[in-house]
């Protein structure tokens, strides 16, 4: 409901100017902390953090290079299902469109971003709540801010 009110705000006052930046900034925001919120826990089903084994003391420890892995898949995976195609779009935009108007290009970045945002928002919803995620990171990853 969030991502279409303010794509319906942007695209209902075209001669305001401040009204699509800040709807803009914030789709733009709202959308990357769903693919944030998408990956983070696709990052963490995959290489999971915690404490492992010590072979050298035989105690438990912490191993700081699985939650390195983890940032690492988590970011690989935002940057192709976000950041490089927001990126692309921004290009393109540059490129093709730069004689159209504000209002066009900014209508372009803002129904990508929308359509990015929803996607990942779903995706972050759907996988918040299957078994393996809630074995992984928990009943309730979203509330956690994964």
């Amino acid at each position: 409901c969030l991502f279409l009110y303010l794509l319906m705000l942007y695209f209902c006052n075209l001669h305001k100017a401040r009204v699509q930046y800040w709807s803009l900034l914030l789709m733009f925001w709202f959308s990357d902390l769903a693919a944030g919120l998408s990956t983070g826990m696709q990052g963490q089903m995959y290489y999971p953090t915690g404490a492992t084994e010590d072979r050298l003391f035989m105690r438990q420890t912490f191993l700081l290079t699985s939650f390195i892995q983890q940032l690492g898949i988590a970011f690989f995976f935002e940057l192709i299902s976000f950041i490089w195609p927001m990126e692309m779009i921004k290009f393109l935009l540059e490129r093709c469109c730069g004689c159209a108007g504000r209002s066009v290009r900014g209508g372009a970045f803002i129904v990508v971003t929308f359509i990015l945002g929803l996607v990942n928002a779903y995706i972050a919803i759907a996988v918040a709540y299957t078994p393996a995620s809630i074995v992984v990171v928990g009943h309730h990853p979203l509330l956690l801010g994964f």
